[in-house]
């Protein structure tokens, strides 16, 4: 899930990064008024439900735009998909 606006003249990305196969739907609650605004996700866990929620500033040089802040998103979830393994011999 990624959501992108314009806050005070910067874009702030953000997001969560989860298995789509827990999410059952999600929703987007809109408000006129300010900070009232919320996206919804609702989950089917089996045994627990596992996430990652961030964001990101454009004035913090992490990233310029939606493209970036989507490839961001996308590295994180191949991320989790393919940990790193790392395997030690005594010798």
């Amino acid at each position: 899930m990624s959501y992108w606006e314009k806050i005070d003249g910067s874009y702030i990305g953000s997001g969560v990064v989860m298995d789509p196969a827990a999410v059952s739907s999600i929703f987007a609650r809109i408000s006129e008024v300010p900070d009232q605004s919320n996206i919804l996700m609702i989950t089917r866990p089996e045994n627990k439900v596992t996430y990652y929620a961030g964001f990101a500033w454009e004035k913090s040089g992490q990233i310029n735009n939606f493209n970036d802040w989507e490839q961001l998103l996308t590295r994180q979830a191949e991320k989790l998909k393919h940990p790193l393994k790392v395997t030690f011999q005594n010798h």
